[in-house]
């Protein structure tokens, strides 16, 4: 038994010194750091990204050196029934075409990323009135965005919740949790009044 564990743990440590670098290597050559950033489908930050700037924020957070900042996460209303009524061709334009919408919005720091299926998530270092006059312009601009596809006229909604971070949460990972939140209850008060 002592030897075949010494066996595992020499085929492991091979595995790690030999294959493992061969692999990331291969990773490197193929895909660039912007291919693992990047949604491939609508062009925006993708999760891994998110997570990696949330990771940053949360070193800043510990070394105290972290200003105020929110998140906006947000989520599509009835994105399923446009991919069953008019197929997932028309549900990728419209995804394409919204994450393109609140890309628009966006100036300077702030980022959108696609959190996954038809959840995007925005960060900025807007809070306060700013953060609210920032919501109103998406709501605006975004909210209720129409586009023509195959023929049909398909409106683009969503549910948003935020975050800030020192108002709502004094914790950078607890953030997404309680933008989520948020959005969920939102969600929930418009299927009511539909």
């Amino acid at each position: 038994e002592t030897f075949l564990w010494g066996v595992n743990i020499f085929t492991l440590t091979w595995i790690a010194s030999r294959i493992v670098p061969d692999l990331m290597g291969f990773v490197e050559m193929t895909f660039t750091k912007k291919d693992l950033e990047i949604d491939a489908l609508t062009g925006v930050y993708n999760r891994l990204s998110f997570n990696q700037h949330m990771d940053m924020l949360f070193l800043k957070e510990r070394n105290n050196n972290l200003s105020s900042f929110s998140i906006l996460f947000l989520d599509m209303n009835k994105y399923k029934e446009i991919n069953d009524t008019y197929g997932h061709h028309v549900g990728d334009h419209v995804l394409v075409g919204f994450a393109k919408q609140l890309e628009n919005e966006l100036h300077g720091e702030e980022k959108v990323f696609r959190y996954g299926g038809d959840e995007f998530v925005v960060y900025t270092p807007k809070t306060g009135n700013d953060l609210k006059r920032l919501i109103s312009k998406l709501e605006q601009n975004v909210q209720d965005w129409t586009q023509q596809l195959d023929g049909h006229e398909i409106v683009a909604n969503y549910s948003l919740g935020f975050a800030e971070y020192q108002k709502d949460t004094h914790n950078v990972l607890e953030m997404v949790k309680v933008a989520d939140s948020k959005m969920f209850m939102n969600k929930r008060e418009t299927s009511l009044h539909v």
